[in-house]
């Protein structure tokens, strides 16, 4: 995403993701990246933390969504958060990417992935 924009790197939330009820039954730690594109230009300026989006803060909306959250897929969580993200009246759009370790496949895979962008 070409601009400026705020980026929370390796969010590590417990959350209840799976496609089947068993996957589903425990919890398990999801890791997110967000990029949102926001001008930050009018904060650079005032050094006013009301003139962007407070990172810190939303921070702790998207951890709240995504433990509220029980889905089947990841692509339904990225959706989540990338709403939250966009729910800020100065964002201009966000690029989300959720990462499941260890998933339930039969290969030796570190982790998946999915990757979302969205605009306001």
């Amino acid at each position: 995403m070409p601009g400026d924009c705020i980026i929370i790197k390796g969010l590590e939330v417990e959350t209840h993701v799976g496609v089947t009820t068993e996957e589903r039954s425990s919890s398990q730690v999801v890791i997110i990246d967000v990029e949102v594109a926001v001008d930050l230009g009018p904060a650079a300026m005032s050094d006013n933390v009301s003139d962007t989006v407070d990172y810190g803060g939303l921070t702790v909306q998207i951890a709240e969504s995504v433990r509220a959250l029980e889905c089947k897929t990841l692509e339904r969580l990225a959706n989540e958060v990338a709403g939250v993200a966009l729910d800020h009246a100065s964002a201009l759009g966000a690029i989300v990417e959720v990462y499941k370790a260890n998933p339930p496949i039969d290969e030796n895979v570190h982790s998946v992935s999915v990757r979302m962008e969205r605009r306001s």
